[in-house]
């Protein structure tokens, strides 16, 4: 076995785990051999090398409709949209047909604009272009299809292994779909986030049962109201009197920026893990069917039921 290359450093020894970060953890000489991204991140593959990319909202909650955020490009730039929140840059086209691996190959061969850094996007990237206004939710400078988008998000190995989470642009919820096999649609992105994930993210104070996020600003209130309709969720929020008020029912964006994909039952983090783990309520409705819009915080995964039906709900501000 190496010797430990720097003793002073917990982390680092001969035992550790390699964390994909351009450091030799395994003290080993290699770096980053069959490394794990760190907390808060997926590895995406780019045609040479990877990136551990947040797949977290580090920008923030967008708006609805983020369609006025995309700076369409021109001349050597044409084909792509540039998104001004995010400062990620996305192939206006889409492809279709081909499993994940595949997509993912034909991301890594494209030179849109003169880029050759094309990748499959995160599923905080893609829900980030997301028009919640609109079915089909996509943005007017893209065009495709209303069916389901890879993402290049694994779902757990404890959930479904081989699976990987998608984004539909007909209802806008996430999905799983198996790589291997099932052929569906996808859009290449490049660029990283400027922001990252903070070391700690949300602050708890037990006397309240409220978790302050550090990522997003949000004030969330620990506790689930269950069984409740998606009005009277609403007006449960607007009403709550807990430390002050201004409460009011989540965005959907807002819901899912809760979620830890690479965890299952729950997939949150252990300071909201009292929250019930079935589907919570959004604000949102989808704009055809009237549906209220609802993620789930056991599995990851986004749904829509009739707003009269019963689920759960936590309240923000």
């Amino acid at each position: 076995m190496a010797s430990d290359c720097s003793p002073a450093d917990a982390s680092v020894s001969p035992a550790a785990k390699e964390i994909c970060d351009g450091l030799d953890q395994n003290c080993n000489g290699s770096t980053d051999e069959l490394c794990t991204c760190p907390t808060g991140t997926t590895r995406v593959d780019l045609a040479v090398g990877f990136l551990c990319v947040p797949d977290l909202p580090v920008w923030g909650i967008g708006p609805d409709d983020p369609g006025p955020l995309l700076v369409v490009g021109s001349g050597p730039t044409a084909g792509t949209a540039t998104d001004t929140v995010t400062g990620l840059m996305w192939q206006q086209t889409w492809d279709s047909g081909k499993n994940w691996l595949d997509a993912q190959k034909y991301c890594h061969a494209q030179v849109t604009g003169g880029f050759s850094d094309w990748r499959l996007p995160t599923i905080a990237e893609l829900a980030s272009v997301r028009n919640l206004t609109k079915a089909p939710m996509l943005p007017s400078a893209f065009s495709g299809p209303q069916g389901a988008m890879w993402s290049a998000v694994p779902s757990p190995g404890s959930f479904k292994p081989g699976w990987y989470y998608t984004l539909s642009g007909s209802h806008g919820l996430i999905e799983v779909v198996l790589g291997s096999t099932t052929a569906i649609n996808y859009r290449c992105v490049r660029g990283m986030p400027a922001k990252s994930v903070p070391k700690v993210r949300f602050t708890y104070d037990k006397a309240t049962s409220i978790a302050s996020d550090a990522l997003t600003g949000l004030q969330w209130y620990v506790q689930s109201k269950v069984p409740i309709i998606q009005p009277d969720a609403k007006l449960w929020c607007s009403t709550l009197q807990q430390d002050g008020k201004g409460w009011r029912l989540p965005k959907l964006q807002e819901v899912e920026s809760l979620l830890n994909r690479a965890n299952y039952l729950p997939a949150l983090d252990p300071v909201m893990g009292s929250l019930n783990m079935s589907a919570h309520w959004s604000s949102n409705v989808h704009p055809s069917s009237g549906d209220g819009l609802l993620a789930g915080f056991n599995n990851s995964l986004s749904t829509m039921y009739a707003p009269t039906t019963t689920a759960n709900a936590i309240c923000v501000r």
